[in-house]
């Protein structure tokens, strides 16, 4: 899949995950923690659905088990990889063209927004 510089949020306490990822976030903090006591958590999912990031990456040592974020991916997003320790979620109209493309063997452009 190639989602080099799609939007994103990272649901952990890891900032590495955007570097390695060359993804956009569309939070001003890299961890989630921060943003949530910079922003108030509220704020920090307000944000989220509104800006309807492309990638929501989690990682399971997210504070609560994933808390709130839970009910946004299951109405917006399709997971499309999960290991032990992460998942990859990605906003479900893009999931379908990235998808496709991965199918048919071509990356295509990254996906937009």
């Amino acid at each position: 899949m190639r989602l080099t510089g799609a939007t994103a949020v990272v649901w952990s306490p890891n900032s590495w995950d955007y570097l390695l990822a060359g993804l956009r976030p569309i939070l001003p903090e890299p961890t989630v923690y921060e943003n949530s006591a910079l922003l108030g958590n509220q704020t920090v999912l307000r944000r989220v659905q509104a800006d309807r990031p492309v990638v929501i990456f989690l990682t399971h040592n997210s504070y609560t088990k994933y808390g709130p974020i839970l009910p946004i991916l299951q109405k917006s997003y399709t997971e499309v990889q999960a290991t032990a320790v992460s998942e990859l979620w990605i906003r479900s109209d893009v999931a379908t063209r990235v998808l496709a493309a991965a199918e048919r063997g071509g990356g295509g452009p990254a996906p937009s927004g």
